[in-house]
């Protein structure tokens, strides 16, 4: 998996971003928003303790796309799955588990105070 840390370039990346080029949603939306940096507040709803989770940019990729595209948890554990935009967009490389739709609900749980915030932040960078 890809972590926000993580500047080696791979070869499935540049295949990957040959495929995306002509992408009108998710790849103007990697450039434009820094999910790194505005995910730093957050980063503490994570536990230290046990297995390493999913990145928590990751999460919200993937909140983002299941609201983009109009998806029920168990659609967007396919879409994540199936899709190489949505794969890169969400931090994904081709041989990573993506979250299975019961991460969804989860991972919303935590953000449930944070996440229209991180919602608007988004769109603010977008506009």
């Amino acid at each position: 998996m890809r972590t926000p840390e993580d500047n080696q370039v791979r070869f499935e990346d540049l295949a990957v971003k040959k495929i995306l080029e002509k992408d009108k949603v998710y790849r103007p939306m990697l450039e434009m928003v820094n999910f790194n940096s505005l995910m730093k507040r957050y980063r503490h709803i994570y536990s230290e303790i046990g297995a390493p989770g999913y990145p928590i940019e990751s999460g919200i990729k993937c909140l983002l796309v299941q609201i983009i595209e109009d998806r029920s948890d168990r659609q967007m554990e396919e879409l994540a799955r199936d899709s190489v935009r949505v794969r890169y967009f969400c931090g994904f490389s081709l041989a990573d588990e993506t979250p299975d739709h019961s991460f969804f609900g989860r991972f919303r749980d935590r953000l449930v105070s944070s996440e229209h915030f991180i919602y608007c932040q988004v769109v603010k960078y977008l506009l």
